[in-house]
């Protein structure tokens, strides 16, 4: 096994430009990078982040990929009495 630097979840949520809340959804969810946990540790290995980019990199808008909700995976809003972003409300049913 190579030595390889694990990275926290808030050096992926800064390298991924996202939130470390939505690090931690896509973790609960799934959808995200594989990590690794220690205990209670959350570590996640730079090529395994590299290899998530890659595998959502796309040409063009129409360039079929994963079908992943991304809305469902970045977690329910704050603002619930907004309607103009009543479609990021988790489905309840």
């Amino acid at each position: 096994m190579t030595q390889e630097s694990l990275l926290n979840e808030d050096e992926v949520a800064a390298l991924l430009n996202l939130s470390v809340r939505t690090v931690q959804i896509w973790r609960l969810r799934g959808g995200g990078p594989p990590f690794i946990k220690l205990r209670k540790h959350v570590r996640y290995k730079p090529s395994d982040v590299a290899a998530f980019v890659a595998a959502h990199t796309r040409r063009s808008t129409s360039d079929t990929g994963p079908t992943t909700d991304v809305a469902s995976l970045s977690g329910p809003t704050l603002n619930r009495g907004n309607p103009r972003r009543a479609h990021l409300l988790p489905q309840r049913g």
